[in-house]
């Protein structure tokens, strides 16, 4: 069918589409040319990837289709004969899992998950944050939340053949033993919110001078920044973990090391958006820099809270720095709500956080900016 005229082809896709027949319409699915012919000629590339690029929406569109059979054949054709990294979009990549990761169908949800886990992790070397890397979690929060409590309910359980799961089973199938393995300890190998260090290197002045300060660490340091598909990926961690007070030592580390790094992504985006050379920043970076750093904050934020603050000291500090953090007009809006409903949960009682919430008001009043028409954060 790679060489079908277009004719034939249209009414492939009329049918996908329209055909009152489930099993028309999933034979469609299967059958659809995905990648370009062998042989073909040089001037007919441009137009046979269109054509093609055209059949893989076509099956995307499948997912949402009333027939279960319909939806299954769709997604094992996405399976098996479309590549992960070079003909999807990450728009598509999205709204696959989008429709595909629902409970509307159980079915339909175990066949995501193994298109999820056997072709497109597999295709990162089952790199979980690699993999949440091609979906933007800082666009798609609620895609990737989902897609990473797959990835670990997966990996946890991959070993258990007794598991019920139909996801489970459907990709232990299609691994072999040192897969699984492999699977297993790069989706669940520790990670924290602080990675090592980076070795020093040797090198030139000059060249430790031209090297990318967004690769640098909070203050500077020489450990790798955080990025936002681990910051997701972790606070997902955190929130599904069954033995939370372990997994949260090992992720968080301590509830001042978190706080250190989350006033260090609130300092960076204060002086980012301070800085006198802003306004001949590309808008689209800009707004991509910002998004980034609220996105780490929000995570961080979440990691606290899922920690429980039962420490006294551990929870008297968070409240120390959310209360730091909520005094600062600089604050961006953005995180505003987020720590007064995280420093809510680090309160025994209401008066007590009524009472810190005074407290803020007045530090506010008191902050010559705040009574300052020519101050910049009025």
């Amino acid at each position: 069918f790679a060489m079908v005229d277009a004719s034939v082809r249209n009414a492939l896709l009329w049918i996908a589409a329209n055909d009152s027949s489930a099993g028309n319409r999933a034979l469609v699915a299967r059958i659809l040319p995905t990648v370009p012919a062998a042989g073909s000629d040089d001037d007919d590339d441009g137009e046979e990837d269109d054509d093609d690029d055209e059949n893989v929406r076509c099956i995307i569109e499948r997912i949402k289709d009333v027939d279960c059979k319909v939806r299954e054949a769709a997604l094992d054709a996405l399976r098996t004969r479309v590549d992960f990294e070079e003909q999807l979009t990450e728009d598509q990549r999205v709204e696959i899992l989008r429709n595909g990761l629902t409970k509307r169908c159980a079915t339909t949800y175990a066949k995501t998950v193994e298109l999820l886990c056997t072709n497109w992790l597999k295709s990162t070397r089952f790199d979980p944050i690699a993999l949440l890397d091609r979906l933007n979690p800082v666009l798609n929060e609620a895609v990737c939340e989902r897609a990473s409590r797959v990835l670990l309910r997966v990996a946890s359980t991959i070993d258990c053949e007794t598991d019920a799961d139909e996801g489970v089973a459907l990709v232990r199938k299609h691994l072999g033993g040192p897969e699984i393995r492999e699977l297993r300890c790069t989706v669940l190998k520790k990670r924290s919110i602080v990675p090592p260090p980076i070795p020093a290197r040797g090198g030139t002045d000059e060249d430790d001078a031209g090297e990318d300060e967004t690769q640098k660490g909070i203050g500077g340091s020489s450990a790798p920044a955080l990025g936002t598909s681990t910051a997701l990926f972790l606070r997902v961690q955190c929130d599904i973990s069954a033995n939370k007070s372990d997994t949260i030592t090992d992720i968080v580390s301590d509830i001042p090391t978190l706080c250190n790094l989350l006033n260090g992504h609130i300092d960076r985006l204060i002086e980012f958006n301070n800085d006198e050379d802003y306004d001949e920043v590309d808008e689209d970076e800009a707004a991509a820099f910002e998004d980034d750093q609220n996105f780490l904050c929000l995570q961080l934020i979440h990691m606290a809270k899922s920690s429980e603050l039962r420490e006294e000291g551990s929870r008297r500090h968070f409240i120390t720095i959310m209360r730091r953090i909520l005094s600062r007009l600089a604050t961006p809006d953005d995180l505003v709500e987020a720590c007064v409903k995280a420093m809510a949960t680090a309160h025994d009682k209401e008066s007590q956080f009524l009472q810190t919430v005074s407290e803020i008001l007045v530090d506010v009043e008191d902050d010559d900016t705040f009574r300052c028409p020519s101050g910049h954060d009025e």
